[in-house]
């Protein structure tokens, strides 16, 4: 049953969003999980914690405190190898699209979310850990 899977193997996530509505039922849904959450609500709340050892970060483009692709863009800096999604509106991912793919995130995910959708990709990140940090050229999976 989808409802019972649980991903352990696939955390700590870093989720990255300023919407409360958005944040929080999303912690809570991957908690329930068994997956380690923490959270933050801007580039910079985000940056104070890139200390901890995220294999996934869940990152919002559009916050009120700072641009979702700066903070990839420092990830990127740091040599940090986790599996970075972004998650915006339809309308700011197809503008915002080449940006996108410049920034090599492996994952993009279309508000409002589909949890399935997440679901699917966990899944996958559980099945090969190692999937989307390979060398090589990477494929963005566009969701939605």
């Amino acid at each position: 049953e989808v409802d019972s899977a649980t991903y352990q193997g696939t955390g700590p996530i870093l989720i990255v969003e300023d919407d409360d509505e958005v944040r929080e039922p999303l912690k809570v849904w991957l908690s329930q999980r068994g997956v380690e959450i923490a959270t933050a609500t801007s580039v910079f709340d985000a940056m104070e914690q890139l200390s901890g050892d995220y294999r996934i970060f869940l990152i919002d483009l559009s916050l009120q405190e700072g641009d979702g692709l700066e903070l990839i863009q420092a990830l990127k800096q740091r040599g940090n190898h986790g599996h970075i999604c972004v998650m915006s509106s339809p309308d700011i991912l197809a503008e915002r699209a080449e940006e996108i793919q410049n920034a090599k995130v492996v994952q993009v995910f279309a508000k409002p979310l589909v949890m399935e959708e997440i679901e699917h990709f966990l899944a996958r990140v559980e099945r090969n850990p190692q999937w989307a940090t390979e060398p090589g050229p990477q494929g963005i999976a566009f969701a939605g």
